[in-house]
């Protein structure tokens, strides 16, 4: 949003808004009539298309057909974003909601944002996204080992946010229950006292040397298991509900950026560089993602994460904005608490 759009007047600028909510809402080339037909502005037909012209000359609108109204470009919608970010107001409603919902989670952060990404997909009737917080894997608050059947172990790790893992890992001999207590009780104590996992290995491996293979198994495992879990994603099939990616080909193009979540993550990551909320449309994401835009809003210091909705370039961004920024805020209150 490098461009101050100075060369737009007052009039060009209430038009363009104008044309840009009939766009979004109707799904449709918008031309004067129809802007005239819904909106108080003291201007004739033949003004307004005049100045709409003018704006298809300086790149803000095009007409798809020769016959047809217009609709915006990619520099239309910045314009359009910019005015929305200078907009953006408290939901207290939608707040108010999720912390009674939070209460009835018992505060557990994790299942909130889990639930988050649910409504945020229902509420904006498009494709949620939440960036959960950092989680350092070098540092669990508890494991738990429990044996399952002959030569395997459940590992049951708890991090911060109360985010919580299983995982079942084979081992190279059969350990009994008795000796994974006390594996358990030795690391969990170590723990408690804010010893690393590099201590706790290098100390392990005098005191429990036979279980240093299931000890390095279970942190590259955990770790990967981590990573995968970073990145929510709900409400993937509202994109099928817009015209903008009715081809086939389109929609494949979506979903595989979706499953390709490391990448998505990157991608996303380099829109939180910023502070505040973030609109990225068209080809600012990706060439793949050219018919698309993504809104994003950091919560928690340093971007710990964000909460986001991807659609169709054509999005309710006076709804979005100011809801996700709203939420964000409020995730950013629960995290520091």
């Amino acid at each position: 949003m490098k461009d101050d759009f100075n060369e737009l007047n007052q009039k060009h600028r209430k038009i363009l808004n104008y044309l840009i909510e009939l766009h979004i809402f109707k799904s449709e080339p918008v031309g004067s009539k129809t802007i005239i037909e819904n909106y108080p502005i003291d201007l004739s037909s033949a003004s307004v298309r005049n100045y709409l012209e003018e704006m298809e000359k300086m790149g803000y609108i095009y007409k798809p057909h020769t016959s047809a109204g217009r609709i915006p470009t990619d520099k239309g919608y910045r314009f359009y974003i910019s005015e929305m970010l200078k907009k953006t107001q408290d939901q207290t409603l939608e707040i108010d909601f999720l912390k009674r919902k939070l209460d009835e989670l018992k505060g557990n952060v994790h299942d909130f944002l889990k639930y988050l990404a649910q409504f945020i997909a229902d509420f904006t009737k498009k494709t949620a996204i939440v960036m959960l917080p950092k989680i350092d894997v070098s540092k669990p608050k508890k494991i738990d080992f429990i044996k399952v059947s002959k030569n395997k172990t459940l590992v049951v790790t708890l991090y911060d946010y109360e985010v919580l893992e299983n995982k079942i890992i084979e081992t190279n001999e059969d350990i009994n229950q008795e000796l994974l207590n006390r594996f358990s009780n030795y690391i969990n104590d170590r723990l408690a006292k804010h010893e690393s996992i590099e201590l706790i290995r290098e100390n392990l491996l005098s005191e429990m040397r036979h279980l240093k293979d299931l000890f390095d198994r279970i942190f590259f495992n955990l770790q990967k298991a981590i990573e995968e879990r970073h990145l929510l994603i709900e409400g993937e099939d509202n994109l099928l509900d817009f015209p903008e990616f009715s081809q086939v080909e389109d929609i494949k193009k979506i979903f595989k950026t979706f499953k390709e979540k490391a990448k998505f993550v990157e991608l996303l990551t380099k829109s939180l560089d910023k502070k505040g909320v973030r609109v990225c449309i068209g080809d600012e994401l990706s060439t793949e993602l050219n018919k698309a835009a993504v809104v994003l809003s950091p919560y928690g210091s340093d971007f710990t994460g964000g909460l986001g909705v991807f659609g169709p370039m054509r999005m309710d961004y006076g709804n979005i904005i100011p809801f996700l920024v709203s939420t964000a805020r409020f995730v950013d209150e629960i995290i520091k608490e």
